[in-house]
């Protein structure tokens, strides 16, 4: 299996398992673990991956050291072994099972492109999305050779999905409906994802206070561990494809999600909001945002700023901006050729 269709296949897994594991009951959603072991029988498995080698490259990237919140004990220092295993602890025989059924039905994507732009889309984000597709027809795909688009459906009425062009990369560019990107900036970005590993958006709430006890318990952390640690956004995320993303950030979160004690473990009816304007830890819960999070928190320690691009100022988040892009773009295929402006 390629490393790219890894990255792919983690990807739609959060929305694929969440999708499938919902069931309605009065009205109200519940999730509930899917067993996946029917599906076994599907060729293909995950390379196995050694641990001293994923140890030695994420070693590269990283150099010990903690903050702390004065009202909570001081931190035992650990050490990079420590810190990786903390993480690959997480992820456990089952979940990883049911996370390498689910990639192996995922098609090989086309491969030799260096960038893969990823974002999802469903009918309430439908004229969000098309907004995006806009700007990237304008500001990002002229700029460029050699990448391709990936548009998730997740939810789209027939007369929607026939009018969206579902068509896959070293680095992959992962968007919400809402970024947005200036002319000109998105050769330095994903130049500068090359170097980093990562590029992240930046943020400034606890963790801690925007994630559920039984989430913290999967991860194997607590409230003190937690709280100093910045909420990195996740509506916009690049990752360059090297072993230590795959295997020590992309995995585990992936598995996060297919767990029903991690990513989504109860109704989100419940937890979606947040009041920043409150101290009040275990308050609400950010799912995929939270789990990344400590993921990196966990691998990084205080060092997570390393992920943050200096041009990721060019890059912005507006939220219920629309357009009719598609409308658009049928009445211009429309136009005979020599008459198309």
């Amino acid at each position: 299996m390629s490393h790219m269709r890894q990255m792919d296949a983690m990807m739609a897994v959060d929305h694929t398992v969440q999708k499938a594991a919902r069931k309605i009951t009065n009205r109200r959603v519940i999730y509930e673990y899917i067993d996946l072991s029917h599906l076994t029988n599907v060729p293909e498995e995950i390379e196995p991956v050694s641990f001293n080698a994923l140890l030695k490259e994420y070693s590269r990237k990283v150099r010990d050291g903690a903050c702390v919140e004065p009202s909570c004990p001081a931190p035992q220092s650990t050490t990079l072994e420590e810190n990786l295993r903390s993480v690959l602890s997480t992820m456990s025989e089952r979940n990883l099972r049911d996370l390498d059924i689910l990639m192996r039905r995922f098609p090989e994507p086309p491969t030799g492109k260096r960038t893969m732009f990823v974002t999802a889309t469903s009918s309430n984000h439908f004229y969000e999305s098309q907004a995006l597709i806009r700007n990237l027809h304008r500001n990002v795909f002229p700029l460029i050779n050699n990448y391709t688009f990936v548009l998730y459906d997740l939810g789209l009425t027939a007369s929607e999905r026939k009018q969206a062009n579902l068509h896959k990369a070293d680095i992959l560019v992962w968007m919400d409906a809402s970024v947005r990107f200036s002319n000109n900036i998105i050769k330095p970005l994903l130049d500068d994802a090359e170097r980093r590993g990562m590029v992240l958006a930046s943020g400034t709430n606890s963790v801690g206070q925007h994630t559920l006890q039984v989430t913290m318990n999967y991860m194997k952390e607590d409230v003190c561990t937690l709280a100093p640690v910045l909420e990195h956004e996740a509506t916009f995320i690049m990752f360059h494809n090297k072993q230590w993303v795959r295997e020590a950030v992309v995995k585990p979160w992936a598995v996060c999600a297919v767990s029903d004690k991690c990513m989504c473990p109860r109704d989100p009816e419940y937890d979606t909001y947040c009041n920043v304007h409150i101290h009040k830890y275990k308050k609400c819960h950010r799912y995929d945002q939270t789990a990344i999070n400590i993921i990196l928190a966990k691998l990084f320690r205080d060092h997570t700023s390393s992920f943050l691009s200096l041009y990721y100022d060019y890059v912005s988040l507006l939220r219920g901006d629309t357009y009719r892009y598609f409308d658009e773009l049928e009445e211009w295929q429309a136009v005979p050729a020599g008459r198309r402006p």
